[in-house]
């Protein structure tokens, strides 16, 4: 299915402000407590892009034409870190936070960090990087 259309006024007014501020991307934190299996993790991501229009869509174009584009948007990448330590997660996504989001392959970035040792408590982020802020595990 295709998204291709051009951004409404308010969906580009975000974006050029997204651009130039590289502020405006939401983060959402889980907790995890328990045995995660990444292969199920990895379908799951994969269902959510299939159900949400706007994921399988990425931001083409120069700030006065900026477009809604459906062929070449990526699948939502896993990033995985092996968490040697119990706080370091907290570094790992203040860290993404103040990272660019280039929106240019794909609207949404995600990461599992998960435990070491006898920890078992995982932690899954994602990042949207568009300006509309949907929570895409809710619907």
């Amino acid at each position: 299915m295709t998204n291709d259309r051009p951004l409404f006024s308010i969906e580009k007014g975000w974006e050029v402000i997204r651009r130039e501020a590289n502020s405006l991307h939401v983060v959402v934190v889980g907790k995890i407590k328990g045995f995660l299996d990444l292969e199920v993790l990895r379908r799951s991501l994969l269902l959510v892009q299939l159900r949400h229009p706007l994921l399988n869509s990425h931001i083409v174009g120069p700030l006065d034409n900026l477009m809604f584009k459906t062929e070449g948007t990526e699948k939502i990448r896993l990033e995985v870190i092996l968490n040697p330590e119990p706080e370091y997660w907290q570094t790992i996504f203040v860290n993404e936070l103040n990272t660019k989001f280039e929106n240019k392959k794909v609207l949404l970035r995600t990461t599992l960090v998960k435990p070491s040792g006898e920890n078992t408590t995982n932690y899954f982020n994602y990042q949207n990087s568009s300006f509309s802020h949907r929570c895409y595990f809710c619907c």
